[in-house]
């Protein structure tokens, strides 16, 4: 079983291009979404050890207004 952190999970929302979706380059949106499904990947495995809330809190403090997707 793999073990999650949340600075683990923090570092990638910090890192991540919550706008990734809008670019034209290809590249950037495959970055993103490999980016995003880590992120994802984190947040369950977090729940799973029983800080969900926390993964949660994290995720919403990073993703921007506005942006529903990622």
């Amino acid at each position: 079983m793999d073990l999650f952190t949340l600075d683990e999970l923090t570092e990638l929302c910090a890192k991540h291009d919550w706008f990734y979706n809008f670019s034209d380059d290809h590249r950037v949106w495959e970055k993103g979404t490999a980016e995003i499904n880590r992120i994802r990947q984190l947040m369950l495995g977090l729940q799973e050890q029983g800080m969900g809330r926390e993964a949660k809190q994290i995720y919403e403090n990073w993703r921007p207004e506005g942006v529903n997707f990622g």
